[in-house]
């Protein structure tokens, strides 16, 4: 539940959404990552549930709310101060809803509506209607499981952020036992300055030393202008080489061995 625009008494969502009406939304603004059509029962009701809701950014009992936008029944995500619902119940994994159309207009005479699944919103309106027809064959909603999880996969792979290209710096043998002391004005330049905190770890085959690691290990300085860091002996072992490449970007340095 939210107060109502008065800022009076608490006010069902339902009733909100159903008072202040929206204005419709614009068909050539919709960001379209899946949909499908649902029947609704007699009494104008329906769910909503599994992955669907996933693509679209909602998690299980995560907070959202709702807006009728005269051509539409908007459910979006926010946070927990503005929320009208959650997502679902304790009881189950996934998230679901169940939806009842009959206070809104024209959506509450139909049999059939089709839901569409947008970056953090899920869309409800009429199938022929003017936000219905932007939707195309190639983002409709799987029928089988195998399908379906092969869709959410390869969404959260777009939508994952493209990591920046690294370029080499320059190449190191590892002493035996010790650790590797690394150095240059390259290092400052790349925003390892003396004083700033790193960490390393090991990911898919290479280590990462990446600054902004609270209780790390701290870069001093080499000389005016020069840092150095030494990366430890036991993260060196990991890679089971006698030389590595060093290639950095900012703030993140990526060790792999030379043969790599």
């Amino acid at each position: 539940m939210r107060p109502d625009a008065m800022g009076a008494r608490k006010t069902e969502w339902v009733g909100v959404a159903r008072y202040f009406v929206q204005p419709p939304l614009d068909p050539d603004s919709l960001e379209i990552l899946a949909w499908k059509d649902t029947q609704t029962n007699e009494y104008r009701r329906f769910v909503i549930a599994g992955r669907i809701w996933t693509i679209a950014g909602f998690e299980a009992q995560g907070p959202a709310r709702a807006a009728f936008h005269g051509n539409a029944l908007v459910i979006e995500k926010c946070d927990e101060s503005t929320m009208d619902f959650r997502v679902g119940s304790p009881s189950h994994r996934m998230p679901y809803r169940s939806i009842g159309l009959a206070p809104f207009g024209d959506l509450g005479k139909l049999d059939h509506v089709r839901i569409i699944a947008t970056p953090g919103r899920l869309i409800i309106t009429s199938c022929a209607g003017e936000l219905g027809r932007q939707c195309r064959d190639e983002n409709l909603w799987p029928t089988d499981t195998q399908h379906v999880v092969e869709l959410v996969e390869a969404l959260a792979q777009k939508r994952a952020p493209h990591e920046p290209s690294a370029k080499e710096v320059g190449c190191y043998s590892v002493p035996e036992g010790r650790r590797l002391q690394i150095q240059g004005r390259w290092l400052n330049q790349l925003g390892f300055k003396p004083g700033m905190k790193f960490g390393v770890t090991a990911v898919d085959g290479e280590l990462r030393v990446e600054l902004g690691v609270e209780n790390g290990w701290s870069v001093t300085q080499h000389s005016p202008g020069s840092s150095k860091l030494y990366v430890p002996a036991q993260s060196l072992e990991l890679l089971n080489a006698d030389k590595v490449r060093v290639l950095g970007r900012e703030g993140v340095l990526k060790l792999l061995p030379l043969a790599a």
